[in-house]
């Protein structure tokens, strides 16, 4: 039985399912490129969609690490995972660098990252747990932390122009720049790091209340009255709307920080969801129809776990992305081809501008329809490109195998494993897809 599972009636696939929507989504929400401002990262203050997405996955991920928990992992087991899922992110953090630059700058190799985060949960969640032996001693975890957190801002934010946090005025700059040095998030040039000390004990937020939904589906599951269970999830709710409407009033919600209203409201709002999931799915048998449908959804929950921290990467590493966007391409943001196409074509209804950019005794071809006539891209940019294309073929296979969620067959394939949360466990009914050797 998988961490996701219990003593009494097999595997909860109410969380399997909520992971799977959620990658789903995460998916969807990447695959929008023209996605207007407002639904992408907030800048600094303010909370967009596409901000909501990480935050469900870490309380998603907190619920099936208290499960996990409950059945009482080997310790040793825990820290191979938190050496895993960190030299993972950096192997993602060298190939983001090579993709970018074509060589690899140790000095300023960036440290922090998706999956560096989840590492630190792992580890500081498995030391929560050592103390904490109900549903509502990690609530109270959860607690402490964001009062302390919000304490740190708030003081903060007093010293600072205008009494708010502001990308020059935040305690990120001070402290992940004294730890990281060059090695945080974009150099530290932006002022703060969204995956750094003080963003992560937001998190750690997000991550507690999620392991306090976790661990009363495991008690629910082993035991605990409707009634209970009933009351329980409604404290768990009200608890979200007082910690939300008190902290909001000393630190304004978001990512960027991580702030106690932001992780507190995303994790509290998942984790009710979760439980109201967990009563209309588990402890039941399904119809024929049913499981086939939530099927998907439950396979791409058990395997879900590099996706979901990866697909945040590629947004959040927004001023990464466009400084070396501007390496490849001058200009930086092309102008959009519909926009190129209507140029065109009223150029090409003004004579006299056009004798100024064509000059005489040249023949220029005209180019064929629908092909985009922008030629700003510079002759390096093919080998970038070629590179990427390699670089995504390795990294692919080798961030799965580090992270245990893969092996190699005799034939060089790899065969993906099934994982739960945070690579909790490893199920025994391993699928894989078959190969053939190359003749």
């Amino acid at each position: 039985m998988s961490a996701a599972g219990s003593g009494r009636g097999g595997r909860l696939e109410s969380l399997d399912v909520c992971r799977g929507v959620m990658l789903v989504v995460s998916v969807v929400v990447n695959a929008w490129f023209t996605a207007p401002e407002w639904f992408e990262h907030a800048a600094w203050t303010g909370v967009h969609p596409v901000d909501l997405v990480f935050p469900a996955f870490v309380t998603l991920s907190g619920a099936g690490m208290a499960i996990a928990f409950a059945r009482r992992v080997p310790v040793a087991r825990q820290v191979r995972r938190v050496l895993v899922l960190t030299a993972a992110g950096l192997a993602f953090a060298v190939a983001g660098q090579v993709l970018g630059t074509g060589a690899v700058d140790v000095a300023t190799l960036r440290f922090t990252g998706v999956l560096q985060l989840y590492a630190f949960l792992v580890l500081a969640l498995g030391l929560v747990a050592v103390v904490v032996r109900r549903w509502w001693h990690w609530l109270a975890a959860a607690a402490v932390v964001a009062g302390a957190q919000a304490w740190l801002l708030a003081s903060w934010a007093s010293s600072c122009p205008g009494g708010a946090l502001t990308k020059a005025c935040n305690p990120s700059g001070v402290v992940d720049a004294a730890v990281f040095g060059p090695h945080m998030y974009v150099m530290g040039r932006l002022g703060h790091d969204p995956e750094g000390f003080v963003a992560a004990a937001g998190a750690l937020v997000t991550a507690l209340v999620g392991a306090a939904a976790g661990r009363l589906m495991w008690e629910h599951r082993r035991g605990m009255g409707a009634a209970v269970f009933g009351r329980a999830v409604l404290v768990v709710g009200v608890a979200t709307v007082v910690v939300v409407r008190a902290s909001v009033v000393v630190v304004e919600p978001f990512k960027r920080l991580w702030t106690v209203p932001f992780g507190w409201g995303i994790g509290g709002a998942v984790a009710v969801t979760l439980l109201v999931v967990h009563v209309l799915l588990d402890g039941r048998v399904a119809p024929l129809g049913e499981r086939v449908a939530r099927y998907p959804l439950i396979a791409l929950g058990r395997n879900s776990l590099l996706v979901a921290a990866s697909v945040p990467t590629q947004r959040q590493r927004d001023g990464e992305v466009a400084h070396h966007f501007r390496r490849i391409v001058p200009g930086h943001r092309p102008t959009p081809r519909p926009q190129r196409l209507t140029q065109c074509r009223t150029q090409a209804r003004d004579p006299h501008r056009a004798r100024q950019q064509r000059p005489s005794r040249v023949r220029h071809r005209r180019h064929p329809r629908g092909v985009d006539s922008d030629t700003r891209v510079q002759p390096a940019t093919l080998t970038h490109l070629r590179s990427a294309l390699r670089i995504l073929r390795i990294s692919t296979s080798a961030i799965d195998i580090l992270a245990g969620q893969g092996h190699f067959s005799r034939t060089g394939v790899t065969h993906p494993r099934e994982i739960s949360g945070l690579g909790v466990s490893v199920s025994s009914s391993a699928w894989s897809r078959s190969g053939r050797r190359r003749r």
